[in-house]
């Protein structure tokens, strides 16, 4: 094999290493956000909140 078949046949290997490291983090954002969808509790606490409020102050 020459030199320049092997320089090309590396720019490629570093390319699908590259695209399956970027497949694999999608991949595992996916897994981990829908983990967290199910698993995640955001419901808010609930409960009254009473404030008095002065209506015409200056009259």
């Amino acid at each position: 094999m020459d030199e320049a078949t092997r320089q090309k046949s590396r720019k490629g290997y570093t390319m699908g290493r590259i695209i399956k490291a970027l497949l694999l983090l999608v991949i595992l954002g996916f897994v981990g956000l829908t983990v967290y969808a199910y698993l995640g509790d955001l419901t808010p606490v609930q409960g009254e909140v009473t404030k008095p409020v002065v209506l015409n102050a200056g009259e």
